[in-house]
């Protein structure tokens, strides 16, 4: 791989088959050399070199992900669509897995929690259950693990 261009890296990863759900195309992957343990029990552990460091999260973290799970229902080359039924996006909501569970009550409450906008009644539109989409997938799968490591690395560094 090092001696393949980094654009033709990029361009391949989307060729990938996806497994069951959500990947993380190149994320930390524990090598046994390189990278011994995950980046959380590295720190947990005290093995990592004291430097400043800058996490962050940006708006729409999830975006990208939701429309790779469900491109039938969000395409990239037209505006949002706007034929998702409510039945349609509590399927959604399972389908990302965001929580170890099987019950329908635990996924309605997080599909209503996420789907009504500040303000706004009319949430029966494509556009507001992708940002709701969006929304839970950013929190759970990006916001929340950097969250935990600035924490976890805080506590390890004073």
């Amino acid at each position: 791989m090092r001696e393949k261009p980094p654009e033709l890296l990029t361009a391949m990863q989307w060729r990938l088959k996806q497994i069951a759900g959500f990947s993380l195309i190149f994320a930390p992957t524990v090598d046994h050399k390189f990278l011994t343990k995950s980046p959380f029990q590295l720190i947990k552990d005290g093995q990592f070199q004291r430097k400043d460091i800058m996490l962050g999260a940006n708006s729409h973290e999830g975006s990208m992900f939701v429309i790779l799970a469900f491109p039938d229902h969000f395409d990239t080359t037209r505006d949002f669509n706007a034929n998702v039924t409510s039945d349609e996006y509590r399927e959604m909501v399972k389908r990302l897995r965001l929580v170890d569970s099987t019950s329908d009550v635990v996924f309605d409450t997080i599909a209503s929690i996420y789907s009504v906008p500040c303000g706004s009644q009319d949430n029966a539109d494509g556009v507001n259950y992708f940002m709701a989409l969006d929304g839970m997938f950013g929190d759970v799968w990006i916001k929340c693990p950097v969250l935990r490591m600035a924490r976890s690395y805080a506590r390890e560094v004073n």
